[in-house]
Parts: structure tokens; C-alpha cells; sequence
């Protein structure tokens, strides 16, 4: 995925937008009408790509995601879990 974040996304609304473009470049699906109610099933990720998003949007939001593979309920589901996951990530490093 590899794109940088230049200023921190601060709203719920800013970080969605910022992983659907993510997203979009990632799978190369740029001109997909994705929200965050969007699954990623319907965005074309699988569940070992989440693994490696997971990653990916680690490093470009500065945040330390708690995600455990082996736990399906935790996986998200929909750009907006995604966006939850940041969220709750940055909470707990502030």
C-alpha cells in the first residue's frame, strides 16, 4: 500500500477518507464508490490481506493496532471496523 499520511487524520470522517484512498490504490480500484459501511469483501480483500493492511495502516497513521489473526470476531469487516480500530488505537497511546 505504502502511502504516507502527512497530517494526522483527527475525525472519524478523516480517517475513513483516508483509508478508502488507501484502500483504492492498494487493490488498484481507484474509482470504486466505497464508504465506510463498504466490507472488504465487497472491496476485493481478503482476510490475508487484512492481515497485511493491518500493517501497512499501522505505519501510516502512527498507531499500534491490538489485532489478533487468529480471532475472526476481531477482524474487521467494513472500511469503517478499519476506521474504529485506529480510532481506539490512538485513544490508548494519548
Amino acid at each position: 500500500m505504502n502511502v504516507a499520511v502527512t497530517e494526522a487524520p483527527k475525525s472519524y470522517e478523516e480517517i475513513v477518507t483516508k483509508l478508502v484512498d488507501m484502500l483504492r490504490t492498494a487493490t488498484k480500484k481507484p474509482g470504486e464508490e466505497w464508504s465506510a459501511e463498504t466490507t472488504l469483501t465487497e472491496a476485493g480483500i481478503d482476510s490475508f490481506e487484512v492481515v497485511e493492511y493491518i500493517f501497512e495502516i499501522e505505519d501510516a497513521f502512527g498507531v499500534e493496532i491490538n489485532f489478533n489473526a487468529n480471532k475472526v470476531e476481531d477482524r474487521p469487516q467494513t472500511i469503517g471496523d478499519f476506521a474504529r480500530l485506529i480510532m481506539s488505537s490512538k485513544a490508548s497511546t494519548k
